[in-house]
């Protein structure tokens, strides 16, 4: 299918839901499609079935609206090739590929009554589609108006097609919107993996620390309450090793990732730098976060009660970032 930007779908969408008379006049213009890019599906004219002018029987199209409408075949269809300095070229709806579907069902409506036979008849006696770019084009004209308005009072034809092709503007509009989001998604994978390679921390592995810092705050309190967890974890004179323990590991894990210092002294200084430093005096802070490393390594060690699992599982910043990329909303559509 061809690309259809969203001007394009607007415009496909006025169209068909112009009337029919207004439809008509649209396919007489000189060039109908200007500005539209058209999708292009292949229609033979054994895929079609047309009684009284009704399509009873052919593929799904949509984003054609000239498909079948008699004044775009007269005009714009019935000439193939135009002869040029450079020799025989195909025209515009002489590259179609639904070209032959289309002549079934336009000539089965322009010859519909005996009134437009002879409007039709009289317009290509009068040169037809190729005597309105000449000098004299006065006298195709006028038959041309009077092929749309027998046309016009005859009234609209339905199709099989139609509820597919009122529809495909939509359907057009959702699947950009799917390619759009999906280049995004794949956007952010690739940004993401150069910031990683380049010991940086993009924004989906960074949101994905905050919820495991959440969780391992979660974790020692449930931990806590089992009753067995041993007095380096339970004794907590400030009411905050819970959360202190966690912002420790979430920093280290950080500078890990960034390549820099993880001793107590690099991450005391960095937790002082991100606000998290508690109101402590720095060496009072260098030094509670040295022990609360060796509550994170206890809890990484330690099976929890009555399951296989550790405490804390180990983090692998690499896993986690492909996890947080499979997550909303960076998961693939």
């Amino acid at each position: 299918m061809a690309t259809s930007d969203p001007k394009n779908i607007d415009q496909i969408e006025r169209i068909l839901n112009l009337p029919y008379k207004s439809q008509l006049k649209w396919a007489a213009e000189p060039r109908p499609w200007e500005g539209i890019t058209l999708p292009e599906t292949n229609i033979s004219y054994a895929m079609v079935s047309v009684i009284d002018g009704n399509v009873t029987r052919m593929p799904p199209l949509g984003g054609r609206p000239c498909f079948g409408n008699p004044i775009a075949w007269a005009v714009h269809g019935v000439v193939e090739y135009l002869r040029t300095r450079t020799g025989l070229q195909h025209t515009r709806c002489g590259r179609c590929k639904a070209r032959m579907g289309c002549l079934r069902v336009s000539e089965a409506r322009l010859s519909i009554t005996p009134e437009i036979r002879e409007a039709y008849s009289n317009f290509r006696g009068a040169g037809g589609a190729l005597a309105l770019t000449s000098t004299h084009r006065g006298t195709a004209s006028r038959m041309l108006g009077e092929l749309i308005q027998r046309l016009a009072a005859y009234g609209p034809f339905t199709s099989v097609n139609d509820t597919y092709a009122l529809g495909w503007p939509s359907m057009r509009r959702e699947e950009l919107r799917q390619k759009a989001t999906f280049r995004k998604q794949r956007e952010r994978r690739r940004d993401a993996a150069v910031a990683f390679r380049n010991h940086e921390i993009p924004d989906v592995l960074s949101d994905w620390m905050d919820r495991e810092r959440d969780h391992r705050v979660n974790r020692f309190g449930e931990y806590c309450k089992t009753g067995k967890a041993p007095l380096q974890v339970t004794i907590d004179p400030n009411g905050n090793n819970d959360c202190f323990t966690a912002d420790v590991w979430l920093v280290r894990e950080r500078l890990a990732i960034k390549g820099q210092s993880a001793t107590p002294y690099g991450i005391a200084k960095e937790m002082r730098k991100i606000d998290r430093s508690y109101d402590l005096g720095f060496e009072v802070l260098r030094d509670r976060v040295r022990k609360a490393l060796k509550r994170v390594d206890l809890l990484e060690t330690t099976t929890f009660p009555g399951s296989a699992d550790k405490v804390w599982d180990r983090f692998d910043a690499k896993k986690a970032l492909i996890k947080g990329l499979a997550s909303p909303p960076y998961e693939t559509v």
